[in-house]
């Protein structure tokens, strides 16, 4: 065969080497093989537009009148493998929604930790506030007392001296008194 010849030329090999591993050293096809790639790639480019025109009244496309169970298997494992990527995508976006409720979780948590401290903050400004206010009021409530308690004082030995007029005799000292 030429194309035996061919490729042992091209290797300066003797006649009766074996060809195959020269023809894959090459990328030949065995000759059987070659004309099946060449028909086939005839037959693929007519269907695709990309052949000379004449040959689309030579090819007519085969379409079967029923279904093949190859094809049907294959739609069955498109189906499984559309599922498959569905359920996949299903699990990333459960991931990412738990994902997500963590990290609003942690700022809620976040957030509220912050206004516990702000309202104890605030608590314990208002408690000293409010001790202060009463420490003032205390202290003003004694100073009240205490001047009261001076009036009385006052009062009472002012009420012993008027007594003890009331019972003298001498009208001149009750007078002066009064002025």
């Amino acid at each position: 065969m030429i194309q035996n010849a061919a490729a042992r030329l091209v290797f300066n090999e003797p006649k009766r080497a074996h060809v195959t591993p020269l023809f894959i050293s090459l990328h030949w096809l065995p000759l059987a093989a070659r004309i099946k790639f060449k028909a086939l790639t005839l037959a693929y480019r007519t269907i695709t537009g990309s052949a000379p025109s004449y040959f689309h009244s030579l090819l007519r496309v085969y379409i079967p009148t029923r279904h093949l169970r190859s094809n049907q298997l294959v739609q069955t494992q498109t189906d499984v493998h559309q599922m498959i990527q569905d359920r996949m995508k299903k699990i990333q976006e459960i991931k990412h929604s738990v994902e997500m409720r963590k990290r609003n979780t942690e700022e809620s948590v976040k957030i509220f930790t912050d206004l516990i401290r702000s309202i104890r903050r605030c608590q314990s400004k208002q408690l000293k506030m409010m001790e202060e206010q009463q420490k003032a009021a205390e202290k003003q409530a004694e100073d009240l007392i205490k001047e009261l308690h001076q009036e009385i004082n006052e009062l009472k030995r002012r009420n012993t001296e008027l007594e003890q007029l009331s019972h003298t005799d001498d009208h001149l000292h009750l007078i002066q008194y009064a002025k």
